[in-house]
């Protein structure tokens, strides 16, 4: 993970047809077309996934996978890795106005360990860079059945990437987004 991200191909035709068949029939909903901090966001989402859906089960499957080798075998991640957040997105080409379907940002500190996205579908770059205005873009493939790994925050220490995604091409790119979120572990843990 050089500038903090990699990627990995990961999942067969088959696999990506059923993967997709179910996304696409999920309640998708806009999301706020600039943030907070300024990040301009060009894509539909959903997180709320069939609870015994093919989504769900690559999610519980990439968990302990990712968490066996980056926890366990390795100790990249100082505490095991539980993704209770799992995204599906779906983004558009960009405006002609606009450069990106999403503009350069990192992940919110909430995000420890690692994030992990599967391309499902579309073509598209995704990119990692130095700072929030895309300088010195690095493109980590992100092919239909990637894995994109990057890191999260507490990842060895290290910085997280800033990352954007832009070129999509012939409509749509879909992406299925999986994260550890602190804050909801914590919450969960209170019960």
């Amino acid at each position: 993970m050089g500038r903090g991200a990699t990627a990995l191909a990961s999942l067969d035709t088959s696999e990506l047809e059923r993967l997709c068949d179910e996304a696409r029939a999920l309640p998708f909903h806009d999301v706020e077309v600039v943030t907070k901090t300024g990040v301009v966001q060009n894509f539909r989402s959903c997180d709320t996934l069939p609870e015994d859906g093919a989504l769900r089960s690559l999610m519980q499957a990439a968990e302990v996978v990712i968490d066996d080798q980056l926890h366990r075998k390795y100790q990249v991640i100082q505490t095991p890795l539980r993704f209770n957040e799992g995204v599906v997105q779906v983004y558009r080409e960009a405006a002609i106005s606009q450069k990106y379907s999403i503009s350069p940002h990192r992940d919110h500190k909430e995000c420890i360990n690692v994030i992990a996205v599967f391309v499902l579908e579309g073509e598209a770059s995704f990119c990692v860079c130095k700072e929030r205005s895309g300088a010195d873009p690095e493109v980590i493939s992100s092919r239909p059945g990637d894995l994109i790994l990057m890191r999260g925050y507490g990842f060895l220490g290290l910085p997280r990437p800033f990352h954007f995604v832009d070129n999509v091409k012939q409509g749509t790119r879909i992406s299925f987004g999986l994260r550890h979120l602190m804050k909801r572990e914590v919450m969960s843990n209170r019960r």
